[in-house]
């Protein structure tokens, strides 16, 4: 179950957190919001484990896991 949850916003109230998921679970569930929109570049957007449930998202645009990850190889050389 995972009614308890904590949600971080940006100045503009957009979810919106650097360093985690901006709406985080009790139970380890979260999404990754970059102002406002689904992003994360090390890893699902979307990561629910307990659901065994795994979206990958760069600034909104939904990516299969292989080509996510072909996408951020490529980015982590300039970051």
């Amino acid at each position: 179950m995972r009614d308890e949850f904590k949600v971080e916003r940006d100045g503009n109230g957009r979810l919106h957190k650097i360093d985690g998921p901006a709406i985080q679970y009790d139970n380890g569930d979260g999404t990754w919001y970059f102002h406002g929109k689904n992003h994360r570049i090390d890893g699902p957007a979307v990561d629910w484990p307990s659901k065994n449930y795994f979206v990958y998202y760069i600034h909104r645009t939904e990516y299969s896991e292989e080509v996510f990850y072909r996408i951020t190889k490529n980015l982590k050389v300039f970051l």
